[in-house]
């Protein structure tokens, strides 16, 4: 969780803490999104809304507008928990690699750059005017207000300024990048372009693979944008915190090592006290519902007046000691919940007549539940029993059609697999803390004469 929040400000120098924090990189991007303003708002928000939901089990979203109407949670303590993040920025294509192996390509790299400088040099002087009428028809599309803070010279930009230049200089540099501006290039400069792309082709075999990159978040500076409560700004400048109900002070911010505000490691630090009352029974309360279906909180990430109470509190309470006491590991837990009388019951059950008539939801864990699989599950056993599932190990995600197990597949938001969605995978732009069950005739035809069940069929066949 430490990993997840803050890593690069944790632990600066290594790779793998630095690639947990694209926990936070999944927000909603528009790329084309020229209200830059509301876009890193729209960032904020849900990063806000996910942290409270996934690691505190509280609906703070609820006080974003207000206070919350049935929990003692303040609408301060909304934009208190947003202040960690005021100063988050996506880290792109961070390099998943060591010292050492970022030191060598660089090396190679350098050694490449010396022998193509010219060829790179006269490639850029013919792309400039095109780059800079690129660059134009992008500003031009900014509303007035942003456009002013983009043609503000950097060195006069306030942070806040500077978190939305960075947005609106993505877009620009997507128009450079983008597949079709070669062909924007006009003659003669096009035919010389050719040519000296063609001679710098020539170099590849000396030029090194880009190194295997990952999603990461840093901060933009050491300083953060001020948060304040919309329409509420002569509250003045909102402090981060935590909630009020169990801590009303301003966080304890302490220097880090990184150029970053050293807020996202008292966030993390928090959170995972051995003694905060929400953050191990949440984890814990998640565990129970992978294993049994259902949460000993039903509602998984709100714990408030709104979610049922627990079925099983002391339970809940004992597991949570457990899970701290054994330095928080995840597989001792796992270990002690499989390894119990209560997950390992049949599904038949002796005092079944009457107990249905007493808890027909089986809350009390009188029997083993039956559980359908899930959608990935559903998935990657077709593809198992077809003998094409193929196995791999961590890397880059694969194209939605790739016979890989389904949790490495690219997840795109606007272009959702079909046999997934069927099946009742979660949305993959809010956070899910729980599945729908649906039984459709949707999902029958599809298993009997859709075409990737009769794909799989026929490959069954041979």
């Amino acid at each position: 969780m430490q990993e997840q929040i803050a890593g690069d400000e944790m632990w600066p120098d290594d790779p793998a803490a630095r690639i947990a924090t694209g926990y936070l990189a999944h927000w909603i991007y528009e790329y084309n999104q020229r209200d830059a303003v509301g876009q890193r708002e729209t960032i904020l928000n849900d990063i806000t809304d996910t942290t409270a939901d996934a690691f505190l089990g509280v609906g703070l979203q609820c006080a974003r507008c207000h206070d919350h109407k049935f929990d003692p949670l303040l609408q301060k303590d909304y934009y208190r928990l947003q202040a960690f993040f005021a100063s988050i920025e996506h880290d792109t294509d961070f390099p998943v690699a060591t010292a050492g192996e970022r030191a060598a390509h660089a090396g190679q790299f350098a050694s490449w750059e010396a022998k193509t400088a010219d060829l790179r040099r006269q490639i850029e002087e013919l792309d400039a005017p095109y780059r800079k009428a690129a660059e134009e028809d992008a500003i031009a599309k900014f509303p007035p207000e942003t456009r002013a803070i983009f043609e503000k010279p950097e060195a006069e930009r306030t942070p806040f300024e500077r978190h939305i230049a960075a947005l609106l200089w993505r877009q620009v540099t997507f128009a450079w990048d983008d597949k079709r501006f070669a062909s924007k290039v006009r003659e003669p400069a096009k035919s010389k372009r050719n040519a000296l792309m063609a001679a710098l082709k020539k170099f590849n075999s000396e030029k090194p693979e880009p190194l295997p990159a990952s999603l990461a978040v840093t901060d933009l500076g050491p300083v953060a944008p001020p948060v304040t409560i919309p329409k509420k700004a002569a509250l003045g400048e909102i402090a981060p915190g935590f909630l009020t109900l169990l801590d009303e002070s301003p966080a304890p911010i302490d220097p880090v090592a990184t150029p970053t505000t050293g807020r996202r490691s008292a966030l993390a630090r928090w959170i995972t006290l051995p003694d905060n009352p929400l953050t191990s029974r949440v984890i814990v309360n998640r565990l129970w519902q992978a294993h049994f279906g259902r949460g000993l909180a039903v509602n998984a990430s709100d714990f408030g007046r709104l979610g049922e109470q627990p079925s099983h509190p002391e339970l809940l309470d004992w597991l949570a000691r457990y899970l701290v006491e054994n330095g928080w590991s995840l597989k001792k837990l796992h270990r002690l919940i499989v390894a119990s009388a209560a997950y390992r019951q049949s599904s038949a059950s002796p005092i079944a007549a009457l107990a249905a008539t007493k808890d027909p939801e089986n809350r009390w864990l009188w029997r083993g539940s039956i559980r359908r699989l899930d959608a990935e599950q559903l998935r990657d056993a077709v593809l198992a029993t077809t003998g094409e599932l193929q196995w791999r190990g961590a890397g880059p995600s694969d194209e939605a059609d790739a016979p890989v197990r389904t949790i490495y597949q690219k997840a795109l938001r606007n272009r959702r697999d079909p046999v997934l969605e069927a099946f009742d995978q979660p949305e993959r732009f809010v956070s899910s803390p729980e599945r729908h069950r649906t039984t459709t005739s949707t999902q029958a035809l599809l298993l009997l004469n859709g075409r990737w069940a009769q794909e799989r069929a026929g490959v069954l066949a041979k």
